[in-house]
């Protein structure tokens, strides 16, 4: 059940996961409403009892769908949409512009299907390796390049281990804590689809070479750990798992992960300062390559509940994604990177500053009906905060908004109180300067290097990833030879689609098309000629092509 609503307002309903960050989402939303009169006057509320995916398609299928959703872009999209669970919203989103030109071009194919828009984002990932350069200079190893090929990682990787464990009974500290194969096979221009996304191909040598490679990086050279060594590591995981804590504690050198890990590490780097040790060397740099440097790239996103019956104000909510205030709130809080590309050329993304002490509601015990002071004043605080001259001699009592005074606290305690905000929060600004100049990193990975994974429209997406899953593992943990996965992958994915086109005649026309222009696809490869970008379905392979120069850009 949906939970109930005593607002005199309309009332959407956002189902989504249960993060604090949400409460202050909403704030802002309500304050963005009243900057245009011609907006409609509504509430949001959070669902968080309902974002399971199996609760979602439940409550759709019966009619009682929370208003707005979110989920994973791509993958969920078509799933959502082939089940009519979510509505179209192109019209609307260019009339209130949040088309999908305003977001990431690498992010558009997993909010869009068939030239309608259903989603739009509400963050955006990037997978990249954070490093501490600190535990290469202490052991007078070279520091890992922002690009690199597998050569040069294993070169370094192998040094940094060998000194790292030197003289230890086993070893405890790795380079790097995993690495993805997806990444390795499409760094060597493969990816898990043709280009018409109608075949799986993951017997090409080129995967079973990828697989080889993660094997002897684990086994071989111990550059990563195995499962059973992580698994000896006896920690919690915490925000964004267990790799960040050792990372922190110096167990791996880097891990892969977006940019929301900053939220975690950020407290890491804090209690460092509080502890008067020195903080991480903190930097971020690609995954290695095997010659075409690449990354994946993903999104949580917003969709609309198509039988809902609050349509168009979820569609103002919708939009609210693309705005400033938006915006700002998620580059200032490090949940990945902004929805809406514009807001990364700004200065609280070149050089952030502190956020508020998680202690203000302490320090200044508000009333349950002075709440609202609360959630003014941080507004207000941040928008200030985001225009600030980072170079200038400003002043956290002169040029930013104060906490407002409790109305049962004494003015003598009010002044304590003011003292101790302001030296938690000056105490926390060399953690966000040690960020200045690094966050250019990660538009530079988004912009340059960044690909959503391959979505094929006749497979469903987790069964994918299961089989993929099952023929590595076999591999990895040595029950089959790294050809015989590579062949039982490819196999199953196969028999998967074949099945699927079974069991739904009405797409196998789109089916034969794809596959039609594949065979042209593949003679023109033959014949080294260019490709034409009208036939290429797959995001990955019109990359790859325009960087290679074979493909034939159509007006």
């Amino acid at each position: 059940m949906l939970p109930t609503t005593q607002f005199k307002e309309p009332t959407i309903y956002w189902v989504t996961d249960p993060n604090p960050a949400r409460v202050e989402q909403i704030a802002i939303f309500q304050r963005w409403l009243k900057k245009d009169p011609s907006r409609p006057e509504m509430r949001v509320l959070v669902d968080a009892a309902n974002s399971r995916k199996e609760k979602k398609v439940i409550q759709g299928v019966s009619g009682v769908g929370g208003d707005t959703m979110d989920m994973a872009g791509g993958t969920d999209m078509r799933y959502f949409n082939a089940i009519g669970l979510i509505a179209p919203v192109t019209e609307t989103a260019h009339k209130l512009g949040y088309d999908v030109s305003t977001t990431w071009e690498p992010i558009r194919p997993l909010i869009a299907q068939d030239g309608e828009q259903y989603l739009y984002p509400c963050n955006v990932a990037v997978r990249m390796l954070w490093v501490d350069y600190n535990q290469f200079d202490e052991l007078n190893v070279e520091r890992p390049p922002h690009r690199w090929d597998w050569d040069t990682f294993e070169r370094i990787g192998r040094e940094y281990v060998q000194k790292a464990n030197e003289g230890k009974s086993h070893q405890d500290r790795f380079m790097l804590h995993s690495i993805d194969t997806e990444t390795l096979y499409r760094s060597l221009g493969l990816a898990c689809f043709d280009e018409t996304l109608s075949f799986c191909q993951l017997e090409d040598p080129r995967y079973i070479k990828a697989l080889e490679k993660k094997y002897q990086w684990m086994y071989d050279d111990h550059i990563t750990p195995t499962a059973a060594e992580q698994s000896g590591f006896d920690v919690e995981a915490g925000y964004g798992g267990p790799q960040i804590f050792l990372f922190g504690q110096g167990n791996y050198a880097m891990f892969i992960m977006g940019r929301y890990s900053l939220i975690r590490l950020r407290q890491i780097q804090q209690a460092r300062l509080d502890a008067g040790k020195p903080m991480m060397k903190l930097d971020v740099i690609e995954p290695p390559h095997g010659g075409f440097p690449t990354t994946r790239c993903n999104t949580r996103a917003l969709g609309i509940y198509a039988g809902g019956k609050n349509i168009e104000l979820a569609k103002t909510f919708q939009s609210y994604l693309a705005s400033e205030d938006y915006n700002m709130q998620i580059v200032r809080d490090a949940d990945a990177l902004p929805p809406n590309p514009k807001y990364v050329n700004t200065l609280a993304w070149d050089k952030p500053l502190p956020l508020l002490p998680t202690q203000t509601e302490i320090i200044f015990p508000y009333e349950e009906d002075e709440k609202n002071l609360l959630s003014n004043f941080r507004i207000d605080f941040y928008e200030k905060l985001d225009k600030i001259d980072r170079e200038s001699e400003w002043s956290l009592q002169k040029d930013l908004p104060r906490p407002p005074k409790p109305a049962k606290m004494s003015d003598e305690d009010y002044q304590k109180a003011l003292a101790e905000f302001d030296a938690l929060y000056m105490a926390s600004m060399p953690v966000y300067k040690s960020e200045w100049g690094m966050h250019d990193r990660f538009t530079d990975l988004m912009e340059n290097i960044a690909l959503p994974g391959d979505i094929t429209p006749y497979c469903v997406p987790e069964t994918v990833s299961m089989e993929i899953k099952n023929a590595e593992d076999e591999y990895i943990n040595n029950r089959a030879t790294a050809k015989d996965a590579a062949k039982r992958a490819a196999d199953r994915i196969n028999a998967e689609i074949q099945r699927t086109l079974e069991e739904n005649p009405d797409i196998k026309p789109q089916y034969e098309k794809a596959r039609a222009d594949q065979k042209k696809i593949d003679e023109l490869k033959a014949a080294g000629k260019k490709i034409p970008a009208s036939l290429i379905q797959n995001p990955f392979y019109l990359r790859y092509y325009k960087v290679q120069g074979m493909l034939e850009e159509e007006e």
